[in-house]
């Protein structure tokens, strides 16, 4: 099954035989108020990465720049980032990416 954002999955699972990994920082919150059983995997699973994109014409646009710096210093620990956030262009030299 798929589903167009993350947000989705704990309703689609809630009352469903269905089962999905998520972060346990997200599924504790829908865990306040969906009935949903919450539990280790039974298997590794990889941590995944965060990023933003945005189109190279907004990069040196003053207020998304700093809307940029917020959301890093601000989900920088939420993420347990142990690395700086680093800028780098994708290949098609339109987008900038911060991961």
């Amino acid at each position: 099954m798929r589903t167009p954002h993350f947000a989705q999955v704990p309703l689609l699972v809630a009352g469903s035989d269905l089962t999905a990994a998520a972060e346990w920082i997200v599924a504790e919150q829908f865990a306040q108020w969906l009935p949903l059983h919450l539990f280790e995997p039974p298997v590794t699973v990889p941590q995944g990465t965060v990023g933003m994109v945005w189109h190279e014409r907004t990069d040196g646009d003053a207020p998304r720049a700093w809307l940029r710096d917020l959301i890093s210093e601000v989900a920088s620990p939420l993420a347990g980032a142990r690395r700086p956030w680093s800028i780098r262009p994708k290949a098609s030299g339109k987008t900038r990416a911060r991961s």
